[in-house]
């Protein structure tokens, strides 16, 4: 016979329900996105009995480990850790079979780069409606000296175009805090959280709440703006120094953080009008190609190319995803609009 607990908790699972983790971030917390995802997946791993995954052998570096738990085996069934190899493909496709069978949350993790050798197995959880999380980390040129093999330039916009997937890229650790709510209450849609390695600052104005509408203001313009800036993960960050400039300058500047353009487009064409106005100047900004951002942008900072071999700040500047760029463009922007 169940205890109370036990019950509740069996029900749980049985409906498969999680108990939500609620942490919030200091403004100006400086850390990867990558260790804020660690720090909550052994939060929720504390709080429920039914996660269950890990990494393509990359577990320390894409934090997929749960730190209190054993590891799955033939001599432990009861292990929740799981090492699946390297083998992407094989460990999505095993994740898709046990949410299949239903009362487990799996998750898997790699590097971005990789995602592409899961990508049928991905694409099979989206058309089969199966709400498995995957963490993809070292999302960008960011990358650095890992070089153009490890740098994603186009994985992120083709993971976009699966039906019924939901890819996340949150800009600082509360967003990631709102990635995780709803990657884990999610019932019939995978999500991909994307996570850097680099250190992203926390910024004023962000929301962990709003990250489940997909996108929102995250710094308001004064009165009017003369231009928005629209981005995501890291390159919020960039938007956000880029606009402290400009208001310096006169320009008057709105900045849109959107971590998940598939939650976007769920909200009503009202609320996409208010964050994104129609005749506005907008400026989307991503470390990645950039054709489906002249959905919602005017003008668009993307990589068309694959990355390079150096130290990330250094190969940030060889794209020009710097704001003294951000500020140039939109100082170009405007007056050839005027």
């Amino acid at each position: 016979k169940l205890s109370k607990k036990d019950k509740e908790t069996f029900d749980k699972i049985l409906k498969n329900e999680v108990n939500l983790v609620d942490i919030r971030y200091e403004e100006g917390y400086n850390n990867a996105t990558r260790n804020v995802s660690y720090e909550l997946l052994n939060a929720y791993s504390d709080l429920n009995d039914n996660l269950l995954g890990g990494s393509a052998d990359v577990a320390g570096s894409v934090k997929t480990s749960l730190k209190n738990k054993k590891t799955f085996n033939a001599d432990c069934y009861e292990g929740q850790n799981v090492n699946f190899g390297i083998r992407e493909h094989a460990m999505c496709a095993i994740a898709n079979g046990i949410a299949a069978h239903g009362g487990l949350r799996p998750y898997v993790g790699s590097f971005l780069v990789f995602s592409d050798y899961a990508k049928g197995a991905l694409r099979m959880a989206a058309m089969m409606k199966l709400p498995v999380t995957y963490l993809f980390s070292h999302d960008s040129i960011a990358v650095g000296e890992d070089g153009p093999t490890h740098q994603p330039i186009e994985q992120v916009a083709s993971m976009r175009l699966i039906p019924n997937f939901n890819v996340i890229r949150p800009a600082d650790a509360n967003e990631t805090v709102g990635a995780y709510k709803v990657a884990m209450q999610s019932k019939e849609t995978p999500t991909a959280i994307i996570l850097t390695r680099q250190n992203l600052t926390t910024l004023k104005g962000n929301s962990s709440d709003e990250v489940e509408k997909g996108a929102y203001i995250i710094s308001k313009e004064n009165k009017k703006p003369d231009a928005i800036l629209v981005a995501t993960g890291s390159e919020v960050n960039l938007a956000y120094e880029a606009k402290q400039e400009l208001v310096k300058e006169g320009i008057d500047v709105r900045v849109v953080s959107m971590p998940s353009k598939y939650l976007f487009e769920k909200q009503s064409k009202e609320y996409q009008k208010e964050i994104l106005p129609d005749r506005n100047i907008t400026l989307a900004i991503e470390m990645g190609v950039g054709d489906s951002w002249y959905k919602y942008a005017t003008d668009v900072m993307s990589i068309e190319s694959f990355g390079l071999s150096a130290p990330f700040k250094q190969v940030m500047e060889e794209f020009n995803f710097t704001k003294e760029e951000i500020i140039s463009r939109i100082k170009r922007i405007i007056n050839k609009n005027n």
